[in-house]
């Protein structure tokens, strides 16, 4: 069967003005996505090079030289967010502590709160001199250390942080301060029970626990109950505790060398002593209470029954142990202690006067009345002035070294900078103090100090 082309049109021939239109379209079409190729090309490339500026050239852009050893970027944006992360949930600790006690200052506590949580959201943020000083300090004295025959073993350093992260109900410095008669009962004891010294792999997990749980405060804080808009912590858990432990490190480092460099003889002397006393309380909570005189006489004839008690020295813990309310003395003797540290207790003065191994006459402080027993007394090193000289010591052996060393920061500052203190991490997850003295108010626009390097868990 024939086909039927007879309405087929084929098209006629471009004739030359046409075919000449047509590569000139041809021409701008391909033009144009040339040039659409380039920019996004373009735009791809600089997205490229913001990148590799952002994670890889500016954190490891090196901003000091210690002695030939670089300091980068990177490194000391970490350490500067974890110092203001501190800063900031101990700030907000305070401010806490203002409002409940309905003091004045917060407003600048809360601004400063801001600028810290502000600063975090910066990896990069511009260099803040006076935090580089102390990370090149730091590195001074650890770099500087060892020429000095000055190490910190891993135990000694897990130890270390054991103790200052022990629990609430442990005491591990049996020679704490007694600074108070405040919550004593009639012949309580002034000693806390030391404890044992735990394991190596206790205090591991201590330590360990402690952390872990500290840092979840300190997200917490930041990521979830902050109102300053900060979404996420910028550091981890396990640069958080390497920062924990460097810190921890670094401060016995500077113990160690304090002990070197200033020994006991050069402190002053002050007067220590071990002392154990029987306590009655006049009950007295308003000196202009009429029925004072009749308290205090009570207190007086309780004071005159238990020293008749009193026969020998041997019998001073059985006559204190039957006197105190809760009928329990586990360890009656204070320890050696500064005088200083009797002062709260209104004892100073029998206790440096008395005749050591002899029982007192029942003495009157503002508190109420005391019989004392000195077991000892010596003239020792103060240790107040001896942490101050010492303190004083290393600070100057480590200006010397860092000068020593030929420091470079880069760009060096144009204006004299102080170096912070830093806060030691804190060792009890921060509470509100309950005790309003305590709480100091401080001055609209002025700057409350802030607690590690070593956290407080």
């Amino acid at each position: 069967m024939a086909k039927h082309t007879e309405n087929v049109q084929h098209s006629k021939p471009l004739n030359k003005r046409q075919r000449a239109r047509w590569d000139q379209e041809r021409k701008q079409s391909t033009r144009v996505l040339l040039i659409a190729a380039a920019a996004v090309g373009l735009a791809v490339l600089l997205i490229g090079i913001g990148l590799v500026i952002q994670k890889v050239i500016v954190p490891n852009k090196t901003i000091a030289n210690v002695a030939g050893v670089e300091v980068t970027n990177a490194e000391y944006q970490q350490y500067r967010q974890i110092m203001q992360a501190q800063q900031a949930i101990n700030l907000a600790q305070q401010i806490q502590q203002y409002a409940q006690y309905q003091l004045q200052g917060t407003e600048q506590f809360a601004t400063d709160v801001t600028n810290y949580i502000a600063g975090l959201k910066d990896q990069n943020a511009p260099l803040d001199y006076a935090v580089l000083d102390q990370l090149i300090n730091d590195k001074v004295l650890e770099n500087n250390a060892t020429a000095e025959g000055i190490t910190v073993s891993d135990e000694e350093l897990q130890q270390s942080l054991a103790t200052k992260f022990a629990p609430a109900n442990e005491v591990m410095n049996p020679v704490a301060p007694v600074t108070s008669t405040t919550g004593l009962t009639d012949t309580a004891s002034l000693t806390p029970t030391p404890t044992s010294t735990p394991t190596l792999s206790e205090a591991s997990n201590r330590v360990d626990s402690a952390v872990t749980t500290y840092f979840g405060t300190l997200r917490e804080f930041i990521e979830e109950t902050s109102t300053y808009g900060l979404a996420t912590l910028p550091f981890d858990r396990e640069a958080f505790k390497a920062f924990v432990l460097h810190q921890e490190r670094l401060q016995l480092l500077r113990t160690k060398l304090g002990e070197k460099l200033v020994t006991e003889d050069q402190a002053t002397k002050e007067i220590y002593a071990d002392a154990q006393q029987i306590f009655v309380t006049a009950n007295i909570t308003d000196p202009t209470d009429p029925v004072t005189v009749t308290k205090w006489a009570q207190a007086k004839a309780k004071i005159d029954d238990i020293a008749a008690q009193l026969t020998d020295t041997a019998s001073f813990t059985d006559v204190q142990v039957l006197n105190t309310n809760d009928n329990a003395v586990d360890n009656p003797a204070t320890g050696m202690r500064p005088l200083t540290q009797f002062d709260a207790l209104g004892i100073t003065q029998p206790i440096s006067t008395q005749e050591v191994g002899v029982i007192g006459k029942p003495y009157q402080s503002t508190q109420g009345w005391h019989i004392v027993l000195v077991h000892q007394r010596e003239l020792r090193p103060s240790q107040t002035d001896l942490a101050t000289k010492r303190d004083e010591a290393v600070l100057k052996w480590v200006e010397e070294k860092r000068t020593a060393a030929a420091v470079q920061r880069f760009p060096e500052p144009t204006a004299t900078t102080v170096p912070p203190t830093i806060e030691p991490i804190p060792t009890t997850i921060p509470q509100p103090t309950t005790d309003p003295a305590a709480v100091t108010a401080t001055p609209t626009g002025a700057v409350a100090p802030t607690e590690a390097v070593t956290p407080t868990p």
